[in-house]
């Protein structure tokens, strides 16, 4: 197998890195870029509207805010906030307790996002119930489309896999390689001053020793691209080194090494990113994640028609289709809400939930998986604190911090031909933790229809908006919060179309979407105090936990890396 140091010997990496060579290569589509649903299967009624993607109105409703048409509500996490789940009692139960099971599985999945439909795909054989608390699957991995073109609501890209990797061989298996457009490293253009630079990375413009600043940091991220800190870590290697390199932050380790003062444009670049990237600081994030994202970012990224969502409504669809010839369509349940899961005397997992019409159901399983964040986790499984308190403080070391995703929807085409670019207008950041609400804005902007290309009649442009300090969520659930949050958009949506020579007039749509817990924040010392090893073993012997937060690592990789370590251990004594 070609290893990632030969993948660099032969790809002029650095050169990518430091903006000297562009890619704007194209994957050969094998058909047409926009995704289609086809023929659902005969038996899926209602659930169709469960799919990953949904669709937007031609000319879709909209009300007038600070001079910009927007979709009149929240989309994402849409409830208002007397019912954000979670967030009070959800299992006060007629008699006081849950009701007796009526149901008997094999597997039971909680969470419908891109972790539990990974393990629900690797696990389709047994046909698994899987729950979904929202209408709709996929989680943060959710798109829409409109007038044919698809674009993302949350996840957008993943990184190139390595070659006859197993990753390699599942995004075949699910034809990702086909529709795929590949984004080179270092080829995206970043915004300073209102001035579009593609020689950013270089330090163009600035003193000797501001220059060789950035040369040394790039040369700092092609050795971890050669030594690549690899999180999940891998069983059976020498991570202690990885382990160090958690134990300090980014910052830090970065401050360091480079052995000249850090200029001003170059800090603002890094922390950009990861606020970006992260939703969290320099100055928080462990050095190990921190490279793990740097040098893969390197390697070039997949960018599939609707980002991620793509990934999701394939799953989708395969999921619906086996389980339409199973005659086990009930299985997939959106909408419902698991408010209380056990382990009853027989050690079978216990799971209550909330059914759309305000009923309670209980089910029993032979294994569990919860594949929802921890904080959920946390308040669902009985009598956690009490019980379990060493599992109960792993959980609450999970922090996870909310998104604010602005999908602009244009009656104009883009010219240029760019991915993703970073918005760091006058390059100074609010730098350090304490001072990230203030100033807070989207840090950068994607071509939503970069699949296709530049040009296109319609077009998108998706706008992340961060929000990386600890009280953000709770700014969020105002009911002023959506119209606050609009009026804020604006400038920045002015100076993005300006920057981009698109008319305001062109704006059809702003759709905005919130995502309450998105981000679980990779600290430092989450790997190195051993946290990863307590939220990976199973509770009681027969409820495991999957998904991205179980390594602090916000990565579509790291759903299907821990989907691939845990089917395995699902399926054992079954």
């Amino acid at each position: 197998m070609q290893s990632r140091r030969d993948m660099l010997k032969g790809a002029g990496l650095s050169a990518l890195f430091l903006g000297l060579a562009r890619t704007p290569a194209f994957a050969a589509f094998a058909r047409a870029w926009a995704p289609t649903l086809g023929v659902p299967p005969t038996g899926l009624g209602s659930l169709a509207r469960s799919r990953p993607f949904g669709t937007v109105p031609d000319i879709p409703a909209t009300v007038d805010i600070g001079g910009f048409p927007f979709t009149p509500h929240w989309l994402g996490d849409p409830w208002p906030s007397t019912k954000i789940p979670y967030h009070s009692a959800e299992d006060i139960f007629p008699g006081g307790s849950p009701p007796p099971p009526d149901e008997d599985v094999d597997i039971a999945i909680v969470g419908g996002g891109m972790s539990g439909m990974a393990l629900a795909y690797l696990l389709k054989d047994r046909n698994p119930v899987l729950f979904e608390l929202h209408d709709r699957f996929g989680g943060v991995s959710q798109g829409e489309q409109w007038a044919g073109t698809p674009f993302s609501m949350g996840g957008a890209y993943f990184i190139q896999p390595d070659p006859e990797s197993w990753l390699a061989r599942l995004y075949q298996e699910l034809g990702l390689d086909r529709v795929q457009r590949f984004s080179g490293g270092g080829s995206d253009p970043v915004e300073l001053g209102g001035i579009l630079r593609e020689d950013f990375w270089t330090g163009a413009g600035l003193t000797a020793l501001e220059r060789m600043a950035f040369e040394r940091y790039a040369r700092l991220v092609m050795h971890y691209a050669e030594n690549y800190p690899e999180i999940p870590l891998v069983d059976g290697r020498d991570n202690r080194w990885i382990l160090e390199l958690d134990s300090i932050s980014l910052r830090e380790h970065i401050t360091s090494n480079l052995g000249v003062p850090i200029p001003r444009l170059l800090a603002a670049g890094i922390e950009g990113y990861c606020y970006s990237s992260f939703d969290a600081s320099w100055d928080q994030l462990s050095a190990a994640a921190g490279y793990n994202f740097l040098a893969a970012e390197e390697y070039g990224r997949w960018v599939c028609p609707g980002g991620n969502a793509h990934v999701t409504d394939v799953l989708w669809q395969r999921l619906t289709t086996k389980y339409e010839h199973d005659g086990t369509l009930d299985r997939l349940r959106p909408g419902t809400r698991v408010v209380h899961v056990d382990v009853g005397a027989d050690g079978r997992p216990l799971l209550t939930y909330r059914q759309p019409d305000g009923t309670f159901r209980t089910l029993r399983a032979r294994r569990a998986a919860m594949c929802c964040s921890k904080h959920i986790v946390k308040h669902t499984l009985a009598r956690l604190h009490d019980d379990y308190q060493e599992l109960y403080d792993a959980m609450s070391q999970v922090i996870a911090n909310p998104y604010i995703v602005a999908n602009v929807l244009l009656e104009a085409p883009i010219a240029l031909d760019f991915y993703d670019l970073f918005l760091l207008e006058d390059g100074n950041f609010p730098f350090g933790e304490g001072q990230l609400h203030s100033g807070n804005r989207p840090i950068d902007v994607i071509a939503g229809n970069f699949p296709a290309g530049p040009n296109q009649p319609r077009s998108v442009l998706t706008l992340y908006w961060p929000l990386p300090w600890a009280e953000a969520p709770f700014t969020l659930l105002a009911d002023s919060a959506f119209e606050q949050k609009a009026l804020e958009l604006g400038p920045h949506l002015r100076r993005t179309l300006a920057l981009l020579g698109v008319p305001e007039a062109s704006v059809r749509a702003v759709r905005l979407t919130r995502w309450g817990h998105a981000m679980p924040i990779a600290r430092t010392r989450f790997l190195a105090d051993g946290v990863p090893a307590m939220l990976r073993q199973p509770w009681r012997g027969s409820v495991y936990f999957c998904n991205q937060d179980n390594w602090a690592l916000p990565a579509f990789e790291t759903c299907w890396l821990e989907a691939q370590a845990l089917a395995p251990r699902i399926l054992a004594g079954l």
